[in-house]
């Protein structure tokens, strides 16, 4: 799966030079390397950091753990998102708004505003998930399911947290640099 993804990722970024070359040519100056080595790079790096919360952790996890326990693991995993689907409706509704209202008068308050309502609809998702999710899998799944409780609290943090630091990160995309978005998603 690496393998292939690599490849059409590959196949992706040549197609998509070739149509920019096409519509407009490539040039490459010194200024431009600047800013993507001062905001591209980094951001880059950031993006790398938060794939860790993707399933790149069961790579890690296929040589320590038996197959068995990787499908509790992925079971929890799934059951944990249900604390992102809390907040969707306001990360929808803000998430394409979050900069230029930054650039308002009172845009850093309506930022902070919009970021503790957030705050607390991310802890009430968790707390609901945490609650509900185990009576869930006891009811509802075969008892074989049970084991995924044993991961469910921490995946719940790690969802959790995900969705705090792209509630965190609108200041860190107005910066000049991107290692302030590095350092969130780190």
């Amino acid at each position: 799966i690496l393998y292939a993804t690599f490849w059409v990722n590959l196949l992706s970024s040549a197609v998509f030079a070739f149509m920019a070359y096409k519509s407009g040519g490539l040039r490459i100056t010194g200024n431009g390397v600047r800013r993507l080595a001062r905001y591209g790079l980094p951001h880059d790096g950031g993006r790398l950091a938060m794939s860790s919360l993707g399933s790149f952790d069961r790579l890690f996890l296929a040589r320590a753990v038996s197959a068995h326990e990787i499908g509790h693991y992925a079971i929890a995993t799934k059951l944990a998102l249900a604390t992102a689907l809390f907040v969707q409706p306001l990360a929808l509704w803000w998430f394409p708004k979050r900069l230029a209202v930054l650039d308002q008068a009172d845009g850093i308050t309506r930022n902070a505003n919009v970021w503790a309502m957030g705050f607390v609809i991310l802890m009430i998702g968790a707390s609901t998930t945490a609650l509900t999710m185990p009576l869930f899998v006891r009811v509802g799944l075969p008892p074989a399911y049970s084991g995924a409780l044993t991961f469910l609290p921490l995946l719940i943090m790690a969802s959790l947290m995900n969705e705090l630091v792209s509630l965190s990160s609108a200041g860190a995309f107005k910066r000049e640099s991107g290692y302030e978005v590095l350092a969130v998603n780190s």
